[in-house]
């Protein structure tokens, strides 16, 4: 029988592990499983009652009763407020410990599927490391600016001067757009009533080219000339975009881009190569890290010259590029266009053979495709939501000698890799890497062989 209810006495609860949202998870003495935000395994705690349901409650930890040996002192201000982090009190190593440890469980929870996943390669600088970032617009119930990120389980916007995960050039630049919005006097989005020009910052920084790429999400497609000037004149600006997003709802953005100054375009490079990126292109947050990434998943595809390798949710093109100069032939598909033009010319800047199509992958790929380049190795990097089921069932038609699976999220790369399995492959290797320190994300790559 559960017992923990809202106006029952503080309970005591022992966590034994992390959820997902980065939760302690404990049960009560009767059973009954409880997310408590701020407890860690190995920790015991008073926690009030905020919710109780038939099979779990939700609690907020009034006080630690026994610490962990891993909790340490969260390095950001904001953290117990901000959504940004989710495991700052969490020692770094013990961070990396529970991200292989959940892989591992997730793996064999919802994908059947008991391998030996490795040690997560972790980031050499774990903070200073974001080159990317999309930071909501609001305003305080005085009017007063705020940019940040939501609280946790909440559309609470929480400003933040500064964020300690993000690259230095970012903040900069933050700062000095956060100074021209209020001298501007420029009017922020408004979701109740739908009023306001400015909605949300998405901040860039190549590594390569040391400057901040910015897009305005507005609601309107021009800006006070004034404010645009100033803007154009922002230092290590490399380019200024507008990007329209007129709709309702919590999309950042819009359809449409329009480029307002600077370059298109910014690159970045892994070893030899360099690669181009437009404003809405895909890249990940942390560049250093996703270098060893891309490094890894084609040293795991143990390419040969006379192999044919597709590179499925190609993005810019990266993996395909950097396998071009060990393959015969290689196809990269991706539904964007624009992304796909990218891919195109990243292949003439690098001189390689690999082909660049658009299409969308969630629809049956064409005979035509298929027969003209039967794969020997696919490379897959889905979104969070995983791939298809319908490309799923291609794959195991058009069963390749390996696949290597690049995933950002185990419950939909457990449940693929299960499909796959019960289908003529089995997984070899899963070497998960930590590209987002401080959070519960884990990047994996999974090689499979068919059997």
């Amino acid at each position: 029988m559960f017992s923990l209810h809202e106006n029952e006495p503080n309970p005591v609860i022992s966590a034994t592990d992390l959820s997902v949202e980065g939760e302690g998870i404990g049960k009560s003495h009767q059973g009954q499983v409880c997310f408590v935000p701020g407890l860690l395994p190995d920790e015991k705690g008073e926690i009030e009652i905020l919710k109780s349901a038939p099979n779990y409650a939700t609690g907020r930890l009034l006080r630690i009763l026994k610490a962990s040996d891993d909790r340490v002192t969260p390095f950001c201000t904001k953290f117990e407020i901000c959504g940004g982090c989710q495991i700052q009190h969490l020692d770094y190593a013990a961070q990396l410990i529970w991200k292989r440890q959940h892989v591992q469980e997730t793996l064999a929870r919802i994908g059947k599927i008991n391998t030996t996943v490795l040690p997560v390669i972790g980031a050499t600088h774990p903070t200073e490391f974001r080159n990317k970032a999309q930071f909501p617009v609001g305003q305080d119930p005085k009017g007063h600016l705020q940019i940040g990120f939501y609280a946790p389980r909440s559309h609470h916007l929480v400003n933040i001067p500064s964020c300690p995960i993000s690259t230095p050039q970012i903040n900069e630049i933050l700062n000095q757009l956060r100074y021209h919005i209020n001298a501007h006097d420029i009017s922020i989005y408004n979701e109740t009533t739908h009023t306001g020009l400015l909605r949300h910052l998405v901040l860039k920084y190549s590594e390569h080219e040391q400057k901040t790429w910015v897009t305005l999400v507005c609601t309107k497609t021009k800006l006070p000339p004034a404010f645009l000037k100033d803007l154009e004149n922002l230092p290590h600006l490399g380019g200024l975009f507008l990007n329209f997003n007129p709709n309702l709802g919590n999309a950042i953005l819009g359809r449409e881009t329009r480029h307002l100054a600077g370059n298109e375009t910014f690159k970045e490079t892994i070893d030899t190569l360099t690669f181009e990126f437009s404003p809405t292109a895909f890249i990940q947050s942390n560049w250093s890290q996703a270098k060893i990434l891309y490094q890894k998943a084609i040293e795991y595809a143990q390419i040969k010259p006379t192999d044919t390798v597709w590179d499925l949710y190609c993005g810019v093109g990266i993996l395909g590029i950097m396998a071009s100069f060990q393959a015969q032939t290689v196809l990269g598909l991706e539904s964007n266009p624009e992304v796909i033009a990218n891919a195109k010319t990243n292949a003439l800047l690098n001189q390689s053979n690999a082909v660049f199509e658009a299409h969308n992958l969630d629809q049956p790929l064409s005979e035509s495709l298929s027969k003209a380049f039967p794969p020997d190795i696919v490379l897959l990097d889905p979104p969070r939501k995983g791939c298809s089921e319908k490309l799923i069932r291609n794959l195991i038609n058009l069963n390749p000698r390996q696949i290597i699976y690049i995933s950002c999220n185990p419950s939909t790369l457990a449940r693929d890799l299960n499909i796959l399995c019960q289908n003529g492959f089995s997984v070899q290797t899963v070497q998960p890497l930590d590209l987002f320190p401080h959070t519960t994300h884990v990047e994996c790559i999974a090689k499979l062989h068919a059997s």
